[in-house]
């Protein structure tokens, strides 16, 4: 076997041109929303840039004191980001007017730290109703008290306070004001971090035995229908206006086995937080099939998918091909990248991976509805007999969540080109005149026929010219 070595300069990415309810609603509520409308179709001022082919990056955060040189590069290699100021996201959309950008927001808490509440100002999300001229107002019926009718708030180590989800006032006011602080900044949409249900962190520990039940996992018969209809109302409010946002969540890691996640199914789709990594290393098969599903199950195809790998060992080419061959093989056509390798974190400059070069073209087929649909051979055990497999123009995509290896056969490749495994090295941060990291995409020339990929691991293979 030939390897080659292909050290990877940075180029610009063609981007498009790119329960029981309690309290009242807020005054003024129409009766009725128009049905939410399709992410990225007429209205929205920025359009998703479709993945159908390059890597499509969506970087959580960038640092507001990025440099002109460093503003340029994300413009011209990244899809967007989130909680920027005004002044920080002008600067990128000199160079590139389509750079999406998100407001950030919790999903279900009221956080007491700093964030972007004004233009260009940041102060926290909670005002108490000692200030009424205040828009950002909350009321005291709004939080989730424990015990029930005191006013000992649900409090979180993150610092917030948990809302209580039951309450159509505080979805309505909740979401009103997300709606407010759209223009100040020019946001293009909302992102709704801890959009999942969430159980650990809080103080009392045991909230959920005075909200619902003693046993967590009855949480979904109290929690999902109220969650629900709030994220229901939430996408139909941010489509009916003359101008649509983006509604996109926080879906964790999506391996908890009792929740379906159901009520996620009304926003624009989501950020899968810790995509495939967690614990320190891949996930085993049990979760790796309960997140393959719910991927496939509430985004598919056309949904927003950011994919955040995060913490995982940049000098581990197995872990890096690993992550990219699971985003590969899950890729519809508004699916985003995000990967954060130890040594690396969203809030300071652009982070660029070589992985972020690879392009194998359109895939040959729409994902499936489940992931039984992409498995090479008959299911042994209700699980895949063989790996997990997507096809590409010129590349073939092969994934091994089982704890044993699996073979799979690699077809001829088209006549007068050959076939190459991928795997990387490098990348990092960008200078601040703007200059990417030394990265490689290292090419192995591989023979078509029985290849076999290790537990927990994945192959990645591009057609290119025969020399």
């Amino acid at each position: 076997m030939k390897t080659l070595r292909i050290v990877v300069a940075a180029g610009a990415l063609p981007l498009a041109a790119c329960g029981q309810a309690s309290g009242t609603d807020e005054p003024g509520a129409a009766a009725a929303s128009p049905p939410a409308a399709a992410p990225g179709g007429p209205g929205f001022t920025r359009p998703l840039p479709e993945s159908n082919g390059p890597i499509r990056v969506w970087p959580d955060q960038l640092g507001q004191n990025i440099t002109d040189a460093q503003a340029r590069f994300a413009a011209t290699h990244f899809v967007g980001s989130q909680k920027l100021l005004s002044r920080t996201s002008a600067r990128i959309r000199a160079h590139n007017p389509a750079f999406l950008v998100l407001q950030y927001r919790l999903a279900t808490g009221l956080s007491t730290v700093e964030n972007i509440t004004e233009r260009d100002t940041w102060a926290v999300d909670t005002v108490e109703p000692s200030a009424p001229p205040d828009p950002r107002r909350t009321e005291e019926s709004w939080y989730l008290h424990d015990p029930p009718g005191s006013t000992t708030r649900v409090a979180h180590a993150d610092s917030y306070f948990l809302a209580d989800v039951r309450s159509t006032a505080w979805q309505g006011g909740h979401i009103t004001e997300i709606l407010r602080r759209m223009p100040l900044n020019d946001f293009d949409g909302v992102f709704l971090d801890t959009a999942h249900l969430r159980t650990d962190g809080f103080t009392p520990g045991d909230w959920h035995a005075r909200f619902c039940d003693p046993e967590i996992p009855k949480l979904t018969k109290c929690w999902t229908p109220p969650m629900r209809t709030y994220y229901q109302r939430m996408a139909e409010r941010l489509h009916a206006g003359a101008t649509k946002y983006y509604s996109i969540g926080n879906f964790g890691p999506l391996v908890t086995g009792w929740d379906t996640n159901e009520e996620l199914t009304s926003l624009d789709g989501g950020m899968i937080e810790l995509f495939m990594w967690l614990g320190g290393g891949p996930l085993d098969e049990r979760d790796w099939h309960i997140s393959a599903g719910r991927i496939l199950n509430l985004l598919g195809n056309e949904k927003v998918m950011i994919a955040e790998p995060v913490g995982y060992p940049a000098e581990d080419p197995a872990a890096r091909s690993w992550l990219l061959g699971n985003f590969l093989l899950f890729q519809g056509r508004r699916s985003y990248a995000a990967f954060y390798p130890s040594g690396t974190e969203a809030t300071g400059a652009p982070v660029w991976l070589p992985e972020y070069e690879v392009d194998l073209g359109p895939a040959a087929a729409p994902l499936p509805e489940a992931p039984g649909g992409l498995c090479t051979q008959a299911p042994e055990a209700r699980r895949c007999g063989g790996l997990y497999a997507r096809t590409y123009a010129r590349g073939q995509v092969y994934v091994n969540p089982a704890d044993a290896p699996r073979s799979a056969r690699l077809p001829e490749p088209a006549a007068g080109t050959q076939w190459v495994e991928l795997s990387f090295t490098g990348g990092g941060y960008v200078s601040d005149a703007g200059q990417p990291p030394a990265g490689r995409i290292e090419q192995k020339s591989v023979t078509p026929g029985t290849i076999s990929v290790g537990a927990r691991a994945a192959a990645i293979f591009q057609m290119i010219p025969k020399p």
